[in-house]
């Protein structure tokens, strides 16, 4: 037998990484099966394809599991059930869609909102199926649950919302770890429901797309006026009454009418004490369809969202204060964590059925939110008529999640981000009638490849101002101790 006092040769071990990706001139990132980070040098990207590799070398890869050996089985095994855990837990995100009315016609608005005068017994969730959505919710496996209410504005349904929850409540019978949450425009929630929400603790998020004229020409009611002046001033009372209710974290649609005076608006919201902000690229479904909205063209909006990412990494370098988007939390909950993102839209495969169910107005089971206005070819069944062992039995229940499944795409399985990755056949199915993701091509995949880029390229030049970034980190100081140095996050 072939052997050396300083190789290891590959009758020894089996790679368990994806090609690294160069980061600077001296510096690659490879990533393993398992969603570890390791940082390398550029002798070494080499050498992890060569038939031997330098004992140094082969050891940093054993201890991080981007090779399998006989001695790391059991640790790369278990490491790999924990990345994905939450995809295997069972759905712990449960959207309910309480209706269809709204009191503002936004233009860009991806579902098909009704008029509030519209007639609830069709526009509404009734409480027989706010019953059976719950019933059917606890029978997931997972022993964390949320459950966040969408309309329409879901606060012109208030009731659907309480009588779903003190169902929960009463049929929690297993002491579930419950988190409700609501997606508003906040201009129907009243004082007694915002009491409600925080007796219960229901977290309120809330749109605002800027200031005065970016918003207005978006965001208004059925008549064509502009609701800025009043989500303004509910906005105020309920920040100043309700700190521990209202998010910090207002939702920006990007189209590319707004996009030029992005920075205005985030400028806007640092000036109101809003520190953080959760930029969405504008969805073509439903009304915004028929709305005067345009998309920017996919490499447009990731040179956009970089400048944005620039600039705040900027102002974290610069002041005392924090400022952040919200993928930068995501992305580092891909380093740090053993586990894959509990962000639905940001997995590989993507966490419809797996992390997430929808509940339409009528009990339709959905993969995603934005199946809502495709549901004939989205359906999963009714709560009324499926159980979860029925859904989950269902070849065509995973046809969603096998789709977005990286691994089916040649060239995903040679992508140095493959585990980080996000894309959604059901937008690709909006664009282009098929659900078949076409690497490098689809909008999700090329803000992955820019973001990631941009993330690591800039936590190698200065990691402070993107710890800013990220609340949470303090817990994990050491461990950004040792990434600074050089070693992998999670070694």
């Amino acid at each position: 037998m072939l052997t050396a006092t300083n190789f290891r040769f590959r009758d020894q071990w089996l790679p368990n990484f994806y090609p690294p990706h160069k980061i600077t001139s001296a510096l690659y990132v490879t990533i393993s099966r398992t969603g570890r980070a390791l940082f390398i040098s550029e002798q070494e990207a080499d050498e992890m394809f060569n038939f031997g590799i330098r004992d140094s070398l082969f050891r940093k890869l054993e201890q991080t599991g981007h090779i399998i050996t006989s001695a790391n089985t059991t640790e790369v095994f278990s490491a790999l059930r924990k990345w994905y855990q939450h995809h295997l837990s069972g759905p712990y995100l449960h959207l309910l869609v309480l209706t269809r009315r709204c009191n503002l016609a936004c233009s860009y608005c991806h579902m098909n909102p009704e008029r509030p005068s519209s007639n609830r017994l069709s526009s509404d969730m009734p409480a027989e199926v706010t019953r059976a959505v719950a019933e059917f919710a606890l029978e997931s496996p997972s022993r964390s649950l949320r459950f966040e209410f969408q309309g329409g504005e879901p606060f012109l349904n208030f009731e659907a919302m309480r009588t779903f929850i003190e169902h929960i409540e009463n049929a929690n019978t297993q002491d579930r770890d419950i988190s409700y949450s609501v997606t508003s425009n906040l201009l129907v929630a009243t004082t007694p429901m915002l009491e409600y929400c925080r007796a219960k603790n229901i977290r309120v998020s809330f749109s605002l797309n800027g200031t005065a004229n970016t918003h207005d020409a978006l965001r208004y009611n059925w008549s064509g006026k502009g609701s800025f002046d009043s989500v303004m001033t509910k906005l105020r009372v309920a920040r100043s009454r309700f700190p521990d209710v209202i998010s910090s974290c207002p939702l920006y649609v990007v189209t590319r009418e707004n996009s030029e005076g992005i920075f205005e608006d985030i400028e806007f919201f640092h000036r109101i004490g809003l520190h953080h902000i959760a930029l969405n690229p504008l969805k073509m479904f439903g009304h915004a369809r028929r709305g005067n909205v345009h998309q920017l063209e996919p490499d447009e909006y990731v040179r956009m969202y970089r400048r944005v990412l620039d600039y705040l990494f900027e102002k974290n370098a610069t002041s005392s204060e924090s400022y952040s988007e919200r993928l930068v939390p995501i992305i580092m909950e891909k380093f740090l964590l053993e586990n894959d993102t509990s962000f639905v839209d940001w997995r590989n495969p993507t966490g419809g059925v797996t992390g997430a169910l929808i509940y339409d107005i009528d009990g339709e089971i959905l993969p995603a939110d934005e199946a809502r206005s495709m549901r004939e070819h989205f359906s999963l069944g009714n709560v009324r008529g499926t159980t979860y062992s029925d859904l989950l039995s269902r070849e065509s229940t995973w046809r969603i999640t096998n789709e977005s499944f990286r691994d089916t795409e040649r060239e995903c399985r040679a992508c140095s981000f493959n585990p980080w990755c996000g894309v959604s056949p059901i937008f690709e199915f909006a664009r282009t009638g098929t659900t078949h993701v076409t690497p490098h091509h689809s909008p999700e995949c090329k803000l992955t490849l820019g973001v990631l880029e941009w993330f690591f390229s800039r936590y190698i030049e200065n990691p402070a101002p993107i710890i800013k970034m990220v609340p949470w980190l303090g817990q994990f100081r050491e461990r950004l101790d040792r990434f600074v140095a050089g070693e992998s996050l999670r070694a």
